[in-house]
């Protein structure tokens, strides 16, 4: 149950490459001290007149359309949302609530929203993506650059169709950490949140090596056991996984942390 001033002492520290305000200050009205660090730059992609002519029609013969982030609805091209508007027996999903709100700021209708933390691997469980239902039909993912195919190898294997467009790429961000680091060593009680093992990734190898080891002890909260797994990897001692990137999961997971 969430309560006023329960995340009192707590210095949270959110690795987006978005901002999200209504998170942080959820966290903040429950007592924590929350900064924003986008460890990943987005870069939307420059996308040809006649790329976009062939999207467009690549549309109406698109039974599903998979938007994969918020970053590929802010990158996509007014013309191109605009044509997934007009398609009115178009089924989109997206990966998640602040997705969702995106795209519906567009203008775009949303079929289907899983649960907060959900994988690509336990959306492809839902019914209407099982073979007998999809199978002859075409996706379309809208997503970026290097991004995961478990989906569209998923969904190849049930013999759909599948084309991408893809609208932005993801980089380093060229940001000195040394001054957040030494700024944050003085926190007695820090703790990391990760939605992605690329913004994770991005964390660690920005962290000078002589700070790393301290980087590693320090409490990590991510969305799924796939990053956790990369956590661990990366050195992380104490990794937890959230139930869901929402406030009240956030709180209970930190709620059981212990204060120095």
């Amino acid at each position: 149950m969430i309560s006023e001033s329960m995340l009192a002492g707590w210095h949270v520290i959110l690795l987006h490459t978005h901002q999200t305000p209504e998170l942080r200050n959820s966290l903040e009205a429950l007592g924590a001290h929350v900064e924003i660090l986008s460890t990943i730059a987005i870069i939307p992609l420059k996308i040809s007149k006649s790329q976009l002519t062939h999207w467009q029609t690549l549309l109406q013969n698109t039974s599903i359309l998979f938007i994969t982030s918020q970053n590929a609805v802010h990158s996509a091209p007014s013309a191109l949302l605009q044509a997934m508007a007009a398609q009115q027996k178009l089924k989109i999903i997206t990966m998640g609530k602040a997705t969702t709100a995106a795209a519906e700021q567009k203008g775009l209708t949303v079929f289907f929203t899983p649960l907060s933390g959900t994988t690509s691997e336990s959306l492809l469980a839902e019914p209407f993506l099982q073979e007998g239902v999809v199978k002859g039909k075409t996706a379309t993912l809208l997503a970026g650059m290097d991004g995961r195919q478990v989906l569209a190898n998923t969904l190849l294997e049930r013999n759909m169709i599948v084309h991408w467009m893809k609208v932005y790429r993801q980089m380093t961000p060229d940001i000195q950490l040394l001054p957040f680091i030494k700024k944050w060593r003085q926190a007695e009680n820090i703790c990391f949140i990760a939605t992605s093992v690329h913004a994770l990734e991005n964390l660690h190898a920005l962290t000078p090596a002589e700070h790393r080891p301290w980087l590693q002890t320090k409490p990590c909260i991510v969305i799924s056991e796939r990053i956790a797994k990369a956590a661990l990897e990366m050195g992380f001692k104490q990794v937890f996984i959230s139930n869901g990137l929402d406030a009240q999961a956030l709180s209970e997971v930190l709620a059981k942390l212990p204060l120095r």
